[in-house]
């Protein structure tokens, strides 16, 4: 590895120039921008975050274990309670926010306030904390909270086309995810999200 990509793995500067160069490319060349996502969606969405998903959930289920900074379960419950209070609280901030600006145009917005950017939250808490047990606090709060986000997304608006076969993807995704972790490899950031700020803008 060079030394300007060490630079930026070791930063964490791989997401932010990734999201630089896709708002950038978006908002100068959208045509080819929107089609590159397209072309990549499936690769990157169903297929790269599986991996990029695995290697958080391993770090969460890892920090569960006996002698993990989330064990036992009792202290992995304050994390998801933290989450659904985060969630209550964003979504009530929004709330107050479109009554007292008069904007009733944005109320059908709100599932917006509950989303959190996990490889964000993941790479913030790694710049801040480091090894600290703050991360995998941090993280499974992130993760608890888009599941909440995705739940009460998926009532209010239904998708029209759902596979639960594609959650097959998770089991080699996670077995690759151990092995790769067993052999040294831990990105502190995952490339794959790199490419996920395509289909994500789109």
């Amino acid at each position: 590895m060079t030394r300007l990509a060490r630079f930026v793995v070791d930063h964490f500067l791989a997401l932010p120039l990734g999201v630089l160069v896709a708002l950038v490319w978006a908002n100068t060349r959208g045509e080819s921008y929107f089609r590159l996502a397209g072309a990549l969606a499936f690769v990157v969405n169903n297929v790269g975050m599986a991996f990029a998903f695995a290697f958080l959930m391993q770090e969460v289920v890892e920090a569960m274990l006996p002698g993990g900074t989330l064990h036992p379960w009792r202290r992995a419950i304050l994390p998801v309670v933290a989450a659904a209070g985060g969630t209550l609280g964003a979504v009530s901030v929004y709330a107050l926010y479109v009554r007292f600006a008069d904007e009733p145009v944005l109320a059908l917005g709100w599932p917006i306030a509950c989303a959190v950017d996990i490889a964000v939250g993941f790479a913030l808490a790694r710049k801040i904390f480091r090894r600290h047990a703050a991360v995998t606090f941090l993280l499974l709060l992130i993760i608890a909270s888009d599941a909440i986000g995705l739940v009460l997304v998926s009532q209010r608006y239904p998708v029209a086309e759902v596979h639960p076969a594609a959650l097959a993807l998770l089991v080699p995704a996670i077995g690759a995810a151990a092995f790769l972790r067993r052999s040294g490899v831990r990105p502190s950031l995952p490339t794959c999200w790199i490419g996920g700020t395509l289909p994500w803008l789109a």
